[in-house]
């Protein structure tokens, strides 16, 4: 690990180490280390409104104006950025709420065996109505999938945008 150290020649530097891979920052040209910073601000401003922050409190939050933030949102790259971090995001909780239903099939399962008619019921109920959606989703989301393979690509407006 390498330490900043203050010389005669340089202007004050914190003596607090830095990382090998810091390093190069501190002979990079200024525009690429400008360039890493804003490129750093607009994904924790992605990040915060993928999360569903407001834009004034997602721009804080990244250290920008609620302008350059209301700038970024017009431009479409970004937005499709924000789109791409929430559904990361939706697709882990997705997966979390996933490992949950197995042990709620499971608890429904053993709900079948109650002492109590009005508990079986209610489970068989709740097992074969929730069962039957999940079906029917499965079906739709590999029907979707098919259409999906075959369609060709769409044309894009002059803007860029999908149709």
């Amino acid at each position: 690990m390498m330490t900043r150290e203050t010389t005669a020649t340089q202007s004050v530097l914190p003596t607090q180490p830095i990382h090998e891979g810091q390093a190069g920052l501190l002979s990079a040209p200024r525009h690429a280390v400008a360039h890493r910073g804003r490129q750093m601000a607009d994904e924790s401003l992605a990040l915060a409104l993928a999360c569903g922050a407001l834009v004034s409190d997602a721009a804080r939050e990244a250290g920008v104006g609620v302008r350059t933030a209301y700038r970024r949102l017009e431009q479409p790259d970004f937005r499709r950025r924000v789109q791409e971090l929430r559904s990361g995001l939706i697709d882990r909780a997705l997966g979390k709420m996933a490992d949950g239903m197995v042990e709620a099939a499971q608890t429904l399962r053993m709900l079948l065996k109650a002492d109590r008619d009005s508990v079986r019921l209610q489970a068989a109920r709740s097992l074969l109505e929730l069962g039957c959606r999940l079906r029917e989703h499965a079906e739709l989301n590999e029907r979707v999938l098919e259409l999906e393979a075959h369609l060709p690509c769409l044309p894009a407006t002059p803007s860029g945008e999908p149709i």
